[in-house]
């Protein structure tokens, strides 16, 4: 009887495993192909691991993955997804679909940007191989994304106007940078200028702290008079970490025939063109603007265009902003305009704390190297109060007055109660020389 029981549980351990083999022999065939290989930026990978790799982010890297069919597969394909622990921060790449016969591998290659909106930290890696109605294949690693000690970055550039621009105006633009290194930058500088055109405006500088966002100043690129129409590139260049590190930004502007270019008369005697050289032409970008008093100003840049073929020197002066604002030229206040060729002077207007609000009137006088009046410009400065400090103003008034009348109050006061004791003691004074005198 034992002996019986001891084969019955001997057979059905038998059974037991070979309905395991069976079982996992059929998971082995449900798969349709496998991952071989994954090469991130050249460097084998090894899935399941624990093993970290140090990448730096902003920048983009190739993922290699090879693949093997074992059976027939249609519309097969891979993906890669670096995903965060969180899974907020997310980069994927796909290949197209595409067909393997039973037996073949293939390499595939893969893109995955690690822009400078993924934060520094670990994140996972899968890859995943879908043959066809296959059962999807994963496999996972671990990567450590590190920051750059100095990356700026340029989130936006704005150009006014945004597509097109009349020859002989200006163009302003403002540039959006943030700081996704590890290291703050001290003198960030910001250029904007049409290479085609040989214009360029006045660089900004900017002190930019680690995770911190700034726009520059606005910059103006004035077109010259007689610009050839046709579609030019406006770029913004920053260098930072001391000028060894450099970004850029490029935008399109269409520039358009200018209607103060001057035509060329025709000679009626010959019927012909006559060839009359056009003047310099002296603009300014905004006639007026608005300063807060004590903070900052406004920047107005004078253009000077030379169409002709020998070189002009200008000599620039600023009348009638010396009681509301203190003013400076940049790059000088003497500017030399070679042939055929464009120069702009950029005059800072600061509003002084004291400044009244409203509208000041100042002039910019230009003169010829021999000291002739060549152009008188007017222009405006719209002086305003910083925000709050109207209310500030009216509280200390308010503060001021009332003090004054504590102090009036409190000279009256001393005033009074030193009269009556000088009137006390006089009285008491009196009364003893009335005593004395009837004593006697």
């Amino acid at each position: 009887m034992v002996g019986g029981t001891t084969m019955d549980i001997k057979k059905l351990c038998a059974f037991i495993v070979f309905a395991m083999l069976v079982i996992v022999g059929g998971s082995a065939q449900a798969l349709d192909g496998s991952i071989d290989f994954v090469k991130f930026d050249g460097d084998e990978l090894t899935p399941g691991t624990s093993s970290v790799i140090d990448y730096q982010r902003d920048e983009s890297y190739e993922v290699k993955v090879k693949v093997t069919a074992f059976e027939d597969v249609k519309n097969a394909e891979i993906e890669a997804v670096i995903v965060a622990q969180d899974e907020d921060d997310r980069v994927s790449d796909v290949t197209d679909t595409f067909d393997l016969d039973a037996g073949n591998s293939v390499i595939k290659k893969l893109s995955l940007d690690l822009n400078h909106k993924i934060d520094a930290d670990r994140y996972t890696l899968r890859v995943y191989f879908r043959p066809g109605l296959g059962d999807e294949i994963v496999q996972t690693y671990t990567l450590n994304v590190k920051e750059l000690r100095h990356n700026i970055v340029i989130e936006d550039f704005d150009i006014d106007p945004a597509y097109a621009v009349e020859a002989g105006r200006s163009v302003r633009a403002l540039v959006d940078i943030e700081n996704f290194g590890e290291k703050d930058e001290d003198d960030v500088k910001i250029e904007v200028a049409i290479p085609e055109l040989g214009v360029k405006a006045l660089p900004d500088y900017l002190d930019v702290e680690s995770g911190e966002s700034k726009t520059s100043e606005e910059l103006y690129l004035r077109i010259p008079q007689c610009a050839e129409a046709g579609e030019y590139d406006i770029i913004a260049t920053v260098t930072y970490d001391d000028g060894d590190e450099k970004t850029t930004a490029v935008k399109t502007i269409k520039v358009t025939d200018g209607s103060t270019c001057n035509a060329q008369p025709v000679n009626n005697n010959a019927g012909t063109p006559a060839v009359e050289e056009a003047k310099p032409v002296i603009s300014v970008g905004a006639q007026s603007q608005d300063v807060v008093a004590g903070e900052g100003g406004a920047i107005y840049p004078i253009t000077f265009t030379n169409p002709t073929s020998t070189a002009k020197t200008y000599i620039i002066g600023v009348e009638g902003a010396e009681s509301f604002a203190d003013v400076r030229m940049s790059p000088s206040n003497t500017v030399t305009v070679g042939a055929k060729d464009s120069e702009t002077v950029y005059i800072y207007v600061a509003a002084k704390e004291d400044a009244t609000e409203g509208a000041h009137s100042f002039v910019v006088s230009v003169k010829d190297a021999a000291g002739n009046q060549v152009s008188s410009l007017s222009l405006s400065a719209n002086v305003t109060q910083a925000q709050g400090t109207s209310t500030v103003k009216k509280v200390f008034e308010t503060v001021l007055i009332a003090l004054i009348v504590v102090l009036v109050v409190l000279a009256l006061l001393i005033a009074y109660k030193k009269a009556k004791k000088e009137g006390d003691e006089g009285e008491g004074e009196e009364g003893d020389d009335y005593v004395a005198q009837t004593y006697y």
